[in-house]
């Protein structure tokens, strides 16, 4: 991983590794990585590799600040750990109903539909009925 991360120094990029076992690769990386710039992510199945300060989050908020929005405004919705930065810093962060554990203990709440349910769709309409009842 190190030596893939030197090839493209400079480069803004995301380098996913698929892993049987990506919590064990994830602790690995960070202890080879730790230093160099690069925020190490674990998800179900792969290891994400990103710059620091490279993440969800960071591109929402550039977002709401073209949009001249407060972050208080924003609904994130998640599953994985790449998702908990933007979630913690988002107005409502909603973890789906098929998030990791540690997804739904960083989230504001936990939706009772899972992505295969098409979740995010269904909260996003009752978000906005109970908008039209109190507004």
């Amino acid at each position: 991983a190190a030596a893939l991360l030197r090839a493209v120094a400079g480069q803004p990029l995301k380098i996913v590794a698929l892993s049987d076992k990506p919590d064990a690769y994830a602790k690995s990386a960070r202890s080879a990585l730790s230093g160099k710039g690069v925020h190490v992510i674990a998800a179900e199945m792969h290891v994400e590799f990103v710059c620091q300060g490279v993440s969800k989050a960071t591109g929402l908020q550039r977002l709401c600040e073209e949009l001249c929005q407060p972050m208080t405004a924003v609904v994130a919705f998640g599953d994985a750990m790449n998702d908990v930065e933007m979630l913690m810093a988002s107005g409502l962060g909603v973890a789906m109903g098929n998030a990791r554990e540690d997804v739904k203990q960083a989230a504001a709440e936990v939706c009772k539909y899972t992505n295969a349910e098409d979740g995010v769709a269904l909260r996003c309409e009752e978000l906005m009925a109970e908008a039209r009842l109190v507004g």
